[in-house]
This record gives structure tokens, sequence and C-alpha cells, in this order.
């Protein structure tokens, strides 16, 4: 019974601090060529996992030459390196490395090129603290 107990109240203390982690993150943008949607594995500092697709203003997937997302912090002046998102069929990519170094709101730029087409969207990004 004792041994019951404890395994109810561990896994009832994991279910908590699952539920106040960082969560998973989905935003969309448009610009005048592409829309774009981005997912993040979790709104926190340390190696992230981003998944962007991207469509023409027709629906159909972009075929990029690059695509690159490079943070900022505004408000603190912080940047970090770009990361390269690499295809992994038309229209879908993937990114994975640190974006966010603290807690806070940050500006995540991505940065699509497709033949002469060259834009950026931006998405707001609130960062566990």
């Amino acid at each position: 019974m004792r041994t019951l107990t404890m395994i109810a109240l561990s896994l009832g203390a994991l279910l908590i601090l699952a539920a106040c982690g960082a969560r998973e993150v989905s935003q969309q943008a448009t610009s005048a060529q592409f829309q774009v949607r981005i997912s993040l594995d979790a709104a926190a500092t340390g190696s992230r996992v981003a998944q962007i697709n991207v469509l023409d203003r027709d629906n159909r997937p972009v075929v990029a030459d690059s695509m690159m997302l490079a943070p900022t912090m505004g408000g603190m002046g912080h940047s970090l390196p770009e990361l390269v998102a690499t295809p992994e069929a038309p229209g879908h990519y993937r990114a994975t490395g640190e974006l966010f170094s603290m807690g806070g709101l940050w500006e995540l730029a991505v940065a699509v090129r497709r033949g002469s087409a060259a834009e950026s969207v931006r998405f707001s990004i609130d960062v566990a603290r």
C-alpha cells in the first residue's frame, strides 16, 4: 500500500512539473510571396526544434533556395547566430539549435529565398522564464 501511494505521489508530481514547463508554440505569418507557419517544440531556452512550412500565394509548397532563422531580443539588445533550416520535403523545413538564450519576449525572423524572391516574416515568441 505504501509503495502504491509513493508511486501515485511521484506520478502526480511529474504531471504538475510537466504542466508548468514550456509549451509548444505554433504561429503563422504572411509576406507578399509566402505563407509561413512555424512550430517550435517549446518556447524555452536550450536547443530547440523548429518545423517550418512554407506555401506560395497559390497554396503550393515552396522549394526554397535557402531559409534562415534569426532570433533577436530587441529589448535587451541580444541576438543569437542564425540557424539554417534544411528541407525535409517540398514546403517543409527543419532547424535545430539554440534560438533563445534567456526568458522574455524574442523576435524570430524567418528569411525565405526562392529565385529572385527573398522575404522575411517575423514572429513574437514569449520564452518561458
